[in-house]
């Protein structure tokens, strides 16, 4: 089985994931209500001061929906939006080293969910259990890791 994960990060914290099943389509008003309202929006104001942060959504249809963007605008939330985001640029996305560390443990030793339920369950407890603060340390870094790519090319911010 799979799974979505929907989850935010930042040098502080990581925010509450919303998991379900892979292949259920996450329509722009379930992105906005579970995973905006529900969890950024909370994480934001429990953890960042106002203009001190920058919302980096993937390029997922539901994240770059007019609604979407008008809820974000709405809440004052600076967010990077879907012209200014970058195509297939992992290195400067810390979020994707939690994903590629986070199935490392998930299916470490040849581990296997018998179905989603199991899956999301061990998703879970491999978070509260894991240490990703090196993750975290690279979301401090963010912007000067962007200005390297934007300078002296994407190679430059390889990690």
């Amino acid at each position: 089985p799979k799974v979505m994960v929907c989850m935010a990060i930042s040098s502080r914290k990581m925010a509450k994931p919303f998991i379900v099943p892979s292949g259920v389509a996450v329509k722009k008003e379930v992105y906005i209500k579970d995973c905006l309202e529900k969890r950024l929006l909370p994480f934001i104001q429990s953890n960042h001061p106002p203009n001190s942060y920058l919302f980096w959504p993937d390029k997922a249809s539901s994240h770059n929906a007019k609604l979407t963007q008008d809820f974000l605008n709405e809440k004052n939330i600076e967010f990077v939006a879907k012209d200014n985001n970058p195509t297939n640029l992992p290195q400067c996305r810390p979020i994707e080293d939690l994903w590629g560390h986070l199935a490392q443990i998930v299916y470490k030793n040849g581990w296997q969910a018998r179905n989603t339920d199991m899956l999301r369950k061990r998703i879970l407890r491999c978070i509260k259990d894991t240490d990703f603060s090196a993750v975290q340390a690279k979301c401090s870094i963010i912007r000067n890791s962007m200005r390297a790519c934007y300078t002296l090319g994407p190679y430059s911010c390889m990690h």
